[in-house]
């Protein structure tokens, strides 16, 4: 899929509010180069998820958007999921199917994929992922590093320019952690990248962007942002 010529996402003063009235994201405004990868930082509750759930379109809040080229609205958010492919914290929560196969194969061939071309997509992304000849192995008997595997699988079947993920390595233990992350840095998409592994969002990252309340407190490369003791203690970082 070609993509127009711009940043990969732009976003200004997008706002969002929870059905109870809190206000989970306030005025946010950032811009991420095609290439490049971000990580968002913050406590719990700072926004993070929120904020993730917005780039494919999933929540919609006020403000201005454009992901991929595309100015976030009905008429283009189809073309938008097919550019974003999101990551989910936890893998169980994207697979549903009874087999590997078929998990990765759900949106292609909702996109209207033939048999073929679906059998190829399926194939070079488990590739991808280190899992060559998983197509039939049922998603629940996998352990929890290679269910995270699979779900980055299924984002990259539409083969997205953006990849977005929540909390990657999350409850992975020290090797799985370690192989998720050559993995990570391995696909060439641009990527948002939320965690609380700062080490792991040092190691992948190209700039990092802090959110608190809502708010975008700060933004920089790795060294600036994690050097600064003030403002990691000032957002509850360390």
């Amino acid at each position: 899929m070609e993509f127009p010529l711009n940043d990969a996402i732009e976003i200004e003063k997008l706002t969002y509010s929870y059905p109870d009235g809190r206000v989970a994201l306030d005025n946010v405004s950032f811009n991420v180069s095609r290439g490049e990868t971000v990580g968002i930082i913050g406590s719990n509750g700072a926004g993070k998820t929120t904020l993730l759930l917005h780039l494919p379109g999933i929540l919609q809040g006020s403000g201005n958007l454009k992901i991929a080229g595309y100015e976030m609205n009905s008429k283009n958010l189809k073309n938008i999921r097919k550019a974003v492919g999101l990551v989910f914290q936890e893998p169980d929560d994207q697979l549903f199917m009874p087999t590997v196969f078929d998990d990765i194969a759900f949106a292609p061939l909702q996109f209207g994929r033939e048999p073929e071309e679906i059998h190829k997509i399926v194939h070079e992304v488990l590739r991808k992922v280190g899992l060559s000849g998983f197509e039939e192995r049922l998603a629940h008997h996998l352990s929890f590093g290679e269910k995270k595997r699979v779900a980055i699988a299924v984002a990259l079947a539409m083969n997205p320019e953006i990849l977005v993920f929540d909390e990657p390595t999350s409850n992975l233990d020290p090797h799985a952690r370690k192989e998720l992350i050559v993995l990570i840095k391995g696909l060439n998409n641009t990527k948002v990248i939320a965690g609380h592994d700062m080490e792991m969002i040092k190691e992948t990252c190209t700039k990092v962007i802090v959110v608190n309340k809502g708010k975008v407190a700060a933004e920089g490369t790795p060294a600036e942002i994690f050097s600064n003791k003030v403002l990691l203690e000032t957002n509850m970082l360390i």
